[in-house]
């Protein structure tokens, strides 16, 4: 038996709910797809910078408020300037707040409220030099086509 050779991503997820950020990391790694993640968490922005600058990943997935310390939004802006390979996708219930991430260089958005399947969809999106917004976010910003 030949066994598929899957594809790993380094992926950081910067959630301060406990709950969501444990969550999203059980999805991705549990994940049934050709890509293996290899997910590390952070609960703050402070410590979402430097597990940037000390690992290398291709995608962060962001919360736009982690308090009480510096906003995702500043976590982007710090990442971006030192390691502006790395693919941020804003993760939110403000979908105004992802126009302010797209600013300061996120590559998407992802709704806290996003459909099975969505999540592998943006990372691989992402990867692959295009932006991508959930439906959710698409329809508030009024991005669709």
């Amino acid at each position: 038996m030949s066994e598929t050779l899957k594809e790993t991503i380094n992926v950081l997820i910067a959630e301060d709910n406990r709950a969501l950020r444990e969550t999203l990391s059980w999805l991705l790694k549990s994940s049934k797809n050709n890509i293996d993640y290899n997910v590390m968490e952070a609960a703050s922005g402070e410590e979402a910078v430097k597990k940037a600058m000390d690992h290398n990943f291709e995608i962060i997935i962001m919360d736009y408020r982690m308090p009480p310390g510096i906003t995702g939004l500043e976590a982007t802006k710090q990442i971006l300037k030192l390691k502006p390979e790395i693919k941020i996708l804003s993760y939110t219930t403000d979908f105004y707040a992802v126009e302010d991430m797209i600013e300061a260089g996120a590559k998407g958005g992802l709704s806290k409220n996003f459909k099975k399947g969505e999540m592998d969809e943006a990372i691989k999106t992402l990867l692959t030099g295009k932006t991508y917004f959930s439906s959710e976010i698409a329809e508030k910003l009024d991005l669709n086509e």
